[in-house]
Protein backbone atom coordinates (compact mmCIF):
# COMPACT_ATOMS: atom_id res chain seq x y z
CA UNK A 1 0.00 0.00 0.00
CA UNK A 2 1.59 3.61 -0.99
CA UNK A 3 2.26 6.21 1.38
CA UNK A 4 3.20 9.39 1.23
CA UNK A 5 5.95 10.21 4.54
CA UNK A 6 5.48 13.22 6.62
CA UNK A 7 8.25 14.60 9.03
CA UNK A 8 7.91 16.01 12.19
CA UNK A 9 10.07 16.84 14.73
CA UNK A 10 12.54 14.36 13.42
CA UNK A 11 10.00 11.72 13.41
CA UNK A 12 8.76 9.82 10.33
CA UNK A 13 4.86 9.36 9.98
CA UNK A 14 3.17 7.18 7.21
CA UNK A 15 0.27 8.87 5.76
CA UNK A 16 -1.93 6.94 3.74
CA UNK A 17 -5.86 8.16 2.87
CA UNK A 18 -7.78 4.98 2.13
CA UNK A 19 -11.32 5.35 0.81
CA UNK A 20 -12.88 3.91 4.65
CA UNK A 21 -10.90 7.67 5.98
CA UNK A 22 -11.97 9.61 2.77
CA UNK A 23 -15.44 9.01 3.66
CA UNK A 24 -14.89 9.66 7.39
CA UNK A 25 -13.08 12.63 6.72
CA UNK A 26 -15.86 13.86 4.30
CA UNK A 27 -18.25 13.32 7.44
CA UNK A 28 -16.64 15.29 9.64
CA UNK A 29 -15.96 18.36 7.46
CA UNK A 30 -19.33 18.40 6.09
CA UNK A 31 -18.25 18.12 2.56
CA UNK A 32 -16.95 16.29 0.13
CA UNK A 33 -12.89 15.41 -0.63
CA UNK A 34 -13.79 17.79 -3.79
CA UNK A 35 -14.82 20.74 -2.10
CA UNK A 36 -12.27 20.77 0.55
CA UNK A 37 -9.94 21.07 -2.26
CA UNK A 38 -10.95 24.92 -2.28
CA UNK A 39 -10.63 25.44 1.51
CA UNK A 40 -7.10 23.68 1.44
CA UNK A 41 -5.52 26.68 3.48
CA UNK A 42 -8.45 25.94 6.34
CA UNK A 43 -6.88 24.45 9.59
CA UNK A 44 -9.92 22.31 9.95
CA UNK A 45 -9.64 20.40 6.66
CA UNK A 46 -5.70 20.61 6.95
CA UNK A 47 -5.85 18.64 10.30
CA UNK A 48 -8.90 16.11 9.42
CA UNK A 49 -7.05 15.02 5.90
CA UNK A 50 -4.24 14.51 7.86
CA UNK A 51 -6.28 12.66 10.67
CA UNK A 52 -7.86 10.32 7.74
CA UNK A 53 -4.70 9.53 6.54
CA UNK A 54 -2.64 8.66 9.83
CA UNK A 55 -5.52 6.09 10.84
CA UNK A 56 -3.79 3.31 8.73
CA UNK A 57 -0.11 3.33 9.79
CA UNK A 58 -0.68 5.14 13.55
CA UNK A 59 -4.63 3.64 14.14
CA UNK A 60 -6.34 5.30 17.40
CA UNK A 61 -4.68 8.56 17.05
CA UNK A 62 -7.38 11.16 17.90
CA UNK A 63 -7.71 14.14 16.55
CA UNK A 64 -6.47 16.44 19.69
CA UNK A 65 -3.02 14.26 18.50
CA UNK A 66 -3.12 15.17 15.37
CA UNK A 67 -3.49 19.33 16.36
CA UNK A 68 -1.05 18.74 18.59
CA UNK A 69 1.55 16.95 15.91
CA UNK A 70 0.20 19.61 13.30
CA UNK A 71 1.41 22.21 15.84
CA UNK A 72 4.60 20.96 16.17
CA UNK A 73 4.79 20.72 12.77
CA UNK A 74 4.23 24.62 12.26
CA UNK A 75 7.00 25.14 15.36
CA UNK A 76 9.43 23.77 13.36
CA UNK A 77 8.87 25.18 10.42
CA UNK A 78 6.27 24.41 8.67
CA UNK A 79 3.51 26.15 7.30
CA UNK A 80 0.03 25.80 5.49
CA UNK A 81 1.54 26.29 2.06
CA UNK A 82 3.91 23.48 2.65
CA UNK A 83 1.76 21.13 4.06
CA UNK A 84 -0.60 21.84 0.67
CA UNK A 85 1.91 19.74 -1.59
CA UNK A 86 1.42 16.45 1.37
CA UNK A 87 -2.48 17.03 1.07
CA UNK A 88 -2.32 17.07 -2.72
CA UNK A 89 -0.40 13.88 -2.61
CA UNK A 90 -3.13 11.81 -0.04
CA UNK A 91 -5.72 13.32 -2.37
CA UNK A 92 -4.67 11.94 -4.98
CA UNK A 93 -4.45 8.18 -3.21
CA UNK A 94 -8.06 8.42 -3.62
CA UNK A 95 -8.40 9.81 -7.45
CA UNK A 96 -8.55 13.30 -6.84
CA UNK A 97 -6.17 15.29 -8.42
CA UNK A 98 -3.20 14.07 -10.27
CA UNK A 99 -1.77 10.57 -9.46
CA UNK A 100 1.59 10.69 -11.13
CA UNK A 101 0.41 7.77 -13.17
CA UNK A 102 -1.58 8.72 -15.75
CA UNK A 103 0.44 6.55 -18.53
CA UNK A 104 0.52 3.53 -16.50
CA UNK A 105 -3.33 4.08 -15.21
CA UNK A 106 -4.83 4.64 -19.40
CA UNK A 107 -4.10 1.52 -20.70
CA UNK A 108 -6.27 -0.56 -17.42
CA UNK A 109 -8.74 -2.54 -18.94
CA UNK A 110 -11.43 -0.14 -16.73
CA UNK A 111 -9.70 3.05 -19.17
CA UNK A 112 -10.02 0.54 -22.51
CA UNK A 113 -13.78 -0.89 -21.93
CA UNK A 114 -16.33 0.07 -23.76
CA UNK A 115 -19.84 1.94 -22.72
CA UNK A 116 -21.60 1.45 -25.57
CA UNK A 117 -23.42 -1.61 -27.56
Amino acid sequence: MPYVIWKVNGKEYRLRLTTFNAIQVEKQLGMGLTEAVNHLMDATVIVMILWGALQPYNHGMNLREVCNLYDDYIADGGSAEKIVDVILKLLAQVGIGDTGDTEKNAGSPAADSNTGA
